[in-house]
């Protein structure tokens, strides 16, 4: 007797698993094979074919993002991120307190000890990063203005070697590694 087709709702539920085993590099005729044999019901190589259709339509949709929204959510991240490192900071900074028990002839004597802190900076870099990472993701640097100039801020002399004669090359060639030498 034939095993019984299987449901739409089925379907949704097998695409996990057709995309787990499709991931792990089964193929099609591997994975009908192994999801019939766990269920009551049989798929055919086609019909994994159609699911994979599906599937890769899924990802196809499910790669698609709404840029503004992930800012969103990556700013609320990075604010909750940098709002933990800050109270971090403050926690490092409380006085520490030790208390120690010893036991004596007269009985038991307890001590207080408190110790002023300074604060771990490592949760300060922490919070410097956040911030550079935030204000990167966000372009909140201005941009840098960057200009090449020659000696002295003077333009840049242009070096045309097809206007040179051999002995110039040669001589400028020279002076050029007199220079890297000089800068080691």
């Amino acid at each position: 007797m034939a095993r019984p087709k299987r449901s739409p709702a089925q379907t949704l539920e097998d695409y996990p698993e057709i995309e787990r085993l499709a991931l792990r590099g089964l193929t099609q005729k591997e994975i009908a094979k192994e999801l019939s044999s766990k269920r009551t019901y049989s798929v055919t190589q086609q019909t994994i074919s159609n699911d994979m259709v599906k599937l890769r339509q899924m990802w196809k949709e499910s790669s698609v993002i709404d840029i503004d929204s992930e800012k969103g959510k990556l700013k609320a991240h990075y604010e909750y991120l940098i709002s933990e490192a800050q109270k971090a900071w403050e926690r490092s900074q409380q006085d520490a307190v030790t208390f120690t028990e010893s036991d004596t002839p007269k009985g038991t004597i307890s001590t207080t000890e408190t110790k002023g802190q300074v604060g771990d900076g490592k949760f300060i870099g922490e919070i410097r990063a956040l911030l550079a990472e935030y204000k990167n993701l966000f372009g909140l640097d201005a941009p840098m203005r960057q200009e090449l100039t020659g000696k002295d801020g003077r333009p840049l002399g242009l070096i045309r070697p097809e206007e040179m004669t051999p002995s110039e090359i040669l001589a400028r060639a020279e002076a050029l590694r007199k220079q890297i030498k000089d800068a080691d």
